[in-house]
């Protein structure tokens, strides 16, 4: 009986020693810090702008969504601190770096120029991709396994006595007795090395200083007052890097609008592009999208008029009145104008959602009117209509115009959403709504900016 009962403790032993080696370690969930914005410009080319700005929009922290314009503004909000580095993205696909070097807070005015300029704004110059350099080839060392102590030897230092020195070396400094150092007095913590304040992407030591080397080109010399060539030059300015960025300021008509990106983390690119199966597909989802719209921006019929009585005669005669009817008005056909008709896949193996924005060309002194329609085909290829709006010049306060900047993984789940911008008479925000099942859901909005 003994017997048995030790070998049953032994066995109960050995489950338990084998129980660490079965247990796995579980990944830490990937903590995102990630800032979005929409960076405007005027110009022909993204990369030489005529003015440019960054309007924040959200911050995904801890799980949640903040303000990008106001979240830890200590004065200037974390999304437009100095040297964060934006990615800006066409729907998901990164065409260049933003490298934020200010930020102001504007105020209204009374200027026809500031409407729309309020709040929190970056500024700073648009940067290509970094491309990376291939590796150079590896050299091949071969050591000599040759040791035949018969060989002449020349004057060298004994390995092992010079081993021995620098692990002495490194044993001194590891417990505190190196001379130089005894009477230095510790740091205090760098607020920026917290562990808990959130970071964004910034640009390293190396690319500050080749943006500082390339932009020291660019500066320019005072030219002599006399021609003397024996004269002394004087460097005037200051480089390119330390000057200010063009501001944009307004709302102008050629303003261009794209995603821009920030987080810390490097993340593969996932293009949310819907690509058509054929030429045919989109232009027959684009006409249904076209027919939803002119039904929005028909004019109201109007009041039909009554019939005109014609031929009164008393009905104790037996006569019978005759009806004659109203002349019949045809109403012109509304013309759509400057149609933009987008499609993405906003996750994977999701349905696509398509975009069509136009508007009405004001003829014959009607007002403009602002389309947008957003659909989502369903499991039979139909595209459903998830969100249409409709509004003019003078219901824009009421009814901002929803104009779509792009699409955005916010929160980097591999999940797109919509960035629209609703623009009103005076003010405008940016929000974000996602598209499931037919219909959008808005998540997300900022502050109004006048």
């Amino acid at each position: 009986m003994r017997v048995s009962r030790g070998i049953g403790f032994a066995a109960v032993a050995a489950m338990v020693a084998a129980a660490p080696a079965q247990m796995h370690r579980v990944a830490k969930k990937d903590n995102v810090t990630r800032a979005i914005g929409v960076y405007e410009w005027t110009g022909d080319d993204i990369k030489k702008p005529l003015a440019s700005r960054l309007v924040p929009v959200s911050l995904f922290v801890d799980g949640d969504y903040q303000d990008a314009g106001l979240y830890l503004a200590r004065p200037v909000p974390l999304a437009l601190s100095t040297d964060v580095v934006y990615e800006l993205q066409d729907s998901g696909e990164p065409k260049g770096l933003l490298d934020l070097d200010f930020a102001r807070n504007l105020k209204p005015d009374a200027a026809v120029s500031s409407v729309y300029d309020q709040g929190w704004m970056g500024y700073g110059k648009w940067q290509p991709l970094p491309v990376d350099k291939p590796k150079p080839p590896q050299k091949v060392v071969l050591e000599s396994t040759d040791k035949d102590d018969s060989r002449p030897k020349l004057g060298r230092k004994d390995k092992d006595k010079k081993d021995k020195s620098n692990s002495k070396d490194s044993k001194d400094s590891k417990n505190g007795k190196d001379k130089d150092q005894s009477g230095v007095t510790g740091v205090g913590d760098d607020p920026s090395d917290d562990a808990d304040r959130p970071t964004l992407k910034k640009r390293t030591e190396k690319e500050k200083r080749d943006a500082i080397k390339n932009d020291t080109a660019n500066v320019q010399t005072l030219g002599d007052l006399n021609d003397d060539p024996d004269r002394p030059k004087i460097m005037r300015g200051k480089p390119a890097k330390l000057a200010e960025a063009p501001q944009l300021s307004g709302m102008p008509a050629n303003l261009h609008q794209i995603v821009a990106v920030s987080d810390a983390a490097s993340r593969e690119i996932h293009d949310f592009t819907y690509r058509f199966r054929d030429p045919s597909e989109k232009t027959e989802i684009q006409a249904k999208l076209e027919k939803v719209a002119m039904s929005l921006v028909a004019p109201s019929p109007t009041a039909t008029p009554a019939p005109i009585k014609t031929g009164g005669v008393s009905r104790s005669t037996g006569a019978r009145s005759k009806l004659k009817a109203a002349p019949v008005t045809e109403t012109p056909a509304v013309k759509l104008a400057d149609e933009k008709f987008s499609a993405f896949e906003l996750s994977y193996n999701s349905a696509p959602v398509f975009v069509l924005e136009a508007h009405t060309s004001g003829e014959g002194g009607a007002p403009v009117k602002y389309v947008t329609v957003v659909a989502q085909n369903d499991s039979f290829g139909e595209p459903q209509v998830a969100v249409k709006t409709v509004t003019d010049a003078i219901h824009m306060d009421t009814t901002p115009r929803m104009h779509l900047v792009g699409v955005v993984d916010a929160e980097a789940s591999n999940r797109a959403s919509l960035v629209m911008e609703l623009r009103g008479e005076q003010a405008r925000s940016f929000a974000m709504y996602r598209v499931i099942g037919g219909q959008a859901t808005k998540f997300f909005e900022t502050g109004a900016t006048q």
